[in-house]
């Protein structure tokens, strides 16, 4: 209206406004650039402290990435990033299963993760007991090591 726009031309922008998507991508700050992480492609990940035997449903699991995951050769998560996952309410052959949620990624985004291989969101649990671990202090302790796996095609901005 500041400008001398008719209301006419001013309620048609409202109409387009409100009907139009969501911007999906954000144009990118200088210096950097945006890189696709694949679904279902497989990273490192390591337990950061004991799970107890019989654990809750929905206790929260922490996990560190074990080493630097780059695409093009950039790092899109670093090493030491932050993991979170949950122990989940089913059991296979009576043992405690986990899922995970999101990782962090080195543009401050959480990018979503799985404990199931694939590259849909059709399975996400795995077992928390690690392979020839039969503790009794602990269903699975701290160091444990496991795999995590991209939940669908995802973007990062990266330094250039």
């Amino acid at each position: 209206s500041k400008a001398d726009v008719s209301e006419a031309v001013i309620e048609a922008m409202h109409k387009s406004a409100a009907a139009a998507p969501a911007a999906v991508a954000v144009a990118d700050p200088e210096g950097t650039r945006r890189v696709g992480v694949i679904g279902g492609v497989p990273f490192q990940i390591t337990l950061m402290e004991d799970v107890p035997n019989d654990p809750a449903d929905g206790l929260e699991l922490h996990f560190h990435a074990a080493k630097d995951y780059e695409v093009d050769g950039a790092v899109v998560i670093a090493k030491g990033a932050t993991v979170t996952g949950e122990v989940a309410a089913g059991k296979k052959r009576g043992k405690p299963m986990f899922r995970l949620m999101e990782a962090d990624a080195v543009d401050g985004t959480k990018l979503k993760v799985k404990a199931g291989p694939g590259r849909h969101s059709d399975r996400n649990e795995w077992r928390i007991e690690p392979p020839g671990h039969r503790g009794k202090e602990s269903l699975a302790p701290k160091g444990s090591s496991y795999l995590a796996y991209f939940d669908g095609d995802q973007t990062v901005a990266v330094k250039k």
